[in-house]
Parts: C-alpha cells; structure tokens; sequence
C-alpha cells in the first residue's frame, strides 16, 4: 500500500505509473528471468496474471493451484511449459494435504499422458490383501498405500487422494505397484502446459511495451511508457524517438531550421 501512496503523489495520473512497476522479472534459485504472465507474490495485482503468482522460499520457487501449493522445477517460456510437484510430496514421501491433485483446468493442462492412482492413508488390518498394492513408507507408523489400477478404495483406510502420475516410468508394470520409481517418478515433477495466449503479450513487447494484467476485463493488457499508458500496444514513438523536437529543430525545404520554443 505505501508503494501505491507514493506512485500517487509522483504521478498525478496513477496509469502512468504502470509501466515503471511492472518491469521487474522474477528470478529464485533455478528459476530465472521469468515474466509475464507470471508475476512475483509481491508485485503489485496489475503486473502478473493471479493465477500465475510465484513465492520464493529459501530458494524454492512455489506456486498455487487449486488451493495447492506447488514445487515449481523448471519453467519454459517459449514452450509455455513448467514441471511441478506438489510440495508435501516434496517434503516427504507422503501427502500431507489429504486432497486430491487437480489443475485449474481453464489455464493449464498435462503435457503427456497420465493416470490417476490412488494413495490410501490410516488404513487398518487387511489393506494388504489387495494384489499388486504398493507401500509408501510415511516415516511414522501410518504407511501410505498406494492401489494399482482398477483396484477398489479399500473401507479400512480414513483418506484416499487421487495423484496423477505420467504413464511412461510411472513405477507400476501391469498391475503392480513398484513405490520406489513411484516416489522416484513423483518428485522428478509433471510438465503442464498454460493455455493463455501469448500474442496479446508478444505484440505489446515488440512495441517496447510491457504486459500487464487487466482484471476489468480478465485479459492482458499493454503498458506503454508515453500516452496513451495502457493499450493493446504502444505507440512506435518513444520519449527518446521524440528528443529531436523537444531542442526547436525541424528539417525543411532541404535546409535545417532553429528556433527557439516559447
């Protein structure tokens, strides 16, 4: 709030503070370099698209989905892509959220095949009777088990959650679970593609603009650096394109002409 206090008091037209505040990349541990439409936790609400917010924690970079927190391995701009995992798996073997994992399927999808397999939590005697079942040691006493495919939820265990986990070198052959490679595959990360068009972004920065998020309209906008502030793109002439006229000189008839500005 005092950041946008003093943009106020600095520009007596707020818009024109736009393209200042959002010029900064967000840059955490691995991830680096990385702009619209993600944005930074503590950008300001009209830079970043809020689905797309990124936090830094000890060098992590996280991200929230579907009110679930996200270990963020690797993003690619230019494919529109990242590899995540949910950060409880990250932490440990087991999910420490009994929810299910699901994407905000309006702006991301999976980018390769995938099956559902089920993690089963406090579970009682005779959850091993399950063929092919697999056992994820959770550090404690309560192991997580994890059904094979077609297996029913067994009525002894309090909590089931569904993990989508990629078909190729997912940890199970047929209808066994091998949990080692599971656990191995898990934290190896998922790549999921975002769906938003990039050209509305790709024309704004071509024309020395920068992307924002506009939430009247739900879309990308453009932040220009000279009026008018917020476009679809900016303007081809900048305030340096525009110094030769700010001295009093124009060019005619062949001839240079100086004159003085009143």
């Amino acid at each position: 709030m005092p950041h946008q206090l003093d943009s106020a008091i600095l520009y007596p037209n707020p818009e024109e503070t736009y393209y200042k505040s959002c010029g900064n990349m967000f840059n955490c541990g691995d991830i680096s370099d990385v702009g619209y439409p993600f944005g930074s936790y503590n950008d300001l609400p009209y830079c970043g698209h809020p689905g797309f917010e990124l936090s830094c924690n000890q060098r992590n970079t996280t991200i929230d989905i579907m009110n679930q927190t996200y270990r963020v391995l690797k993003i690619n701009q230019a494919s529109k892509t990242m590899k995540i995992v949910r950060e409880d798996i990250m932490e440990g073997n087991c999910t420490q959220k009994f929810v299910n994992t699901t994407l905000d399927n309006s702006l991301f999808e999976y980018t390769t095949t995938y099956v559902n397999l089920t993690f089963l939590y406090g579970c009682d005697g005779g959850i091993n009777n399950i063929p092919g079942i697999g056992t994820i040691p959770c550090g404690d006493s309560n192991d997580a088990y994890v059904l094979p495919l077609g297996a029913g939820v067994s009525e002894n265990c309090s909590s089931s959650v569904m993990v989508p986990v990629p078909v190729v070198g997912a940890g199970y052959g047929g209808f066994v679970i091998d949990s080692t490679l599971l656990m191995k595959t898990l934290k190896e990360g998922q790549e999921i593609r975002w769906k938003m068009d990039s050209k509305a972004c790709d024309d704004c920065t071509k024309s020395k603009g920068r992307c924002g998020f506009n939430k009247v309209t739900n879309q990308t906008t453009c932040y220009c650096p000279s009026p008018p502030y917020i476009s679809d793109t900016c303007s081809v002439s900048t305030p340096e394109s525009r110094k030769g006229l700010s001295t009093g000189v124009k060019v005619a008839l062949g001839k240079v002409i100086t004159f003085p500005i009143t």
